[in-house]
């Protein structure tokens, strides 16, 4: 008796082949199915196809809920670091507090000439404070440290216009809205716009 493929026909083995490619995965054809034969793979019935992105109108708010000290607003990283939530501008955005502060960042590019930082619809008495270029020059104050001027619920707006340079400095703005308890549960919209 013989051992090995040496015994075996020239037809035998190339079935053998074919049985042993199939039940490992297929092998590749040019018009991308498995095996020989094999016809393309239809998706899974158990999977479901992703929902078209929604479109926003830019006049209407987008309601987002937060947690106390900035997370789970958005999308936390990028250049925001971990402490605050990125945000996106030109759309106004409407946020329900849970705590008596919030931390959200925007990311300004470079060519800006001006940035507006716009609460209103405030439910409660609440602050806006903007610092750059990181979170401690929010916390701390410093040369880069903007206060709203308005108290109350009156609406609150924050300017930043060029230096010297004619340009806004790009990078990332930080936002802190924070009340006294009656924040807690408080609902606002911030917008942020650049030109």
């Amino acid at each position: 008796m013989k051992h090995g493929f040496g015994g075996l026909r020239r037809g035998t083995l190339a079935i053998l082949i074919l049985l042993l490619t199939a039940s490992c995965g297929g092998a590749s054809t040019q018009d991308g199915a498995g095996s020989v034969g094999e016809s393309p793979q239809e998706p899974s019935s158990n999977s479901s196809p992703m929902p078209a992105p929604e479109t926003q109108d830019p006049a209407t708010p987008t309601a987002v809920t937060a947690e106390t000290g900035g997370e789970e607003l958005g999308a936390l990283g990028g250049e925001c670091g971990q402490t605050a939530t990125m945000i996106g501008t030109d759309v106004p955005i409407e946020i329900v507090m849970f705590g008596t502060k919030q931390y959200m960042c925007v990311v300004v590019p470079e060519g800006v000439t001006r940035v507006v930082f716009d609460l209103s619809e405030m439910t409660a008495a609440l602050n806006l404070y903007v610092g750059y270029p990181d979170l401690s020059t929010l916390e701390a104050g410093g040369e880069q440290f903007w206060a709203s001027e308005h108290g109350g619920r009156d609406d609150e707006s924050i300017i930043i216009e060029p230096g010297d340079t004619g340009f806004v400095d790009p990078g990332s703005y930080f936002i802190e809205v924070s009340g006294g308890a009656s924040a807690d549960s408080a609902s606002y919209v911030l917008t942020v716009s650049m030109s």
